[in-house]
């Protein structure tokens, strides 16, 4: 049996709010910082973390399901890195609320099921913010 789309996302919307916790306390002498995946340091897992939020999170707010970008590659935290956590957050809740959940999620040429996206979603957040946790 798998979780509703809203159940998901409600707890999504936990693990960001402590994410948002998470990232706003990082210091700059710990941006080179190992964690515990070997391809990433602080800085770089922040920025593929923060960068697929609000990556997804604008392809559930677009009406059709689509993500600006297929890569996060090039994607640098912001200066504000818990704000926004904080606005993608909400724009994925909001996204949900509305039932985005319920249809495809398009990156590119591939698509997703949304509800698969967010149980993704779901997953990946609580392992690296657990990651950059530890690492800080």
């Amino acid at each position: 049996m798998t979780a509703s789309p809203q159940r998901t996302n409600e707890q999504l919307q936990a693990v960001l709010s402590d994410l948002s916790s998470v990232v706003g306390a990082i210091r700059d002498e710990q941006l080179h910082h190992p964690t515990p995946c070997p391809d990433y340091d602080v800085d770089t897992l922040r920025n593929h973390m923060l960068g697929w939020l609000s990556n997804f999170a604008a392809g559930f707010a677009d009406p059709n399901g689509r993500a600006p970008s297929a890569s996060v590659d090039d994607y640098s935290t912001p200066d504000h890195a818990a704000a926004e956590v904080i606005s993608s957050a909400r724009t994925l809740d909001e996204a949900i609320r509305k039932g985005a959940g319920t249809r495809p999620l398009r990156l590119g040429e591939s698509e997703m099921p949304g509800d698969l996206s967010l149980s993704m979603m779901l997953w990946e957040y609580q392992v690296h913010g657990w990651d950059l946790a530890r690492a800080t």
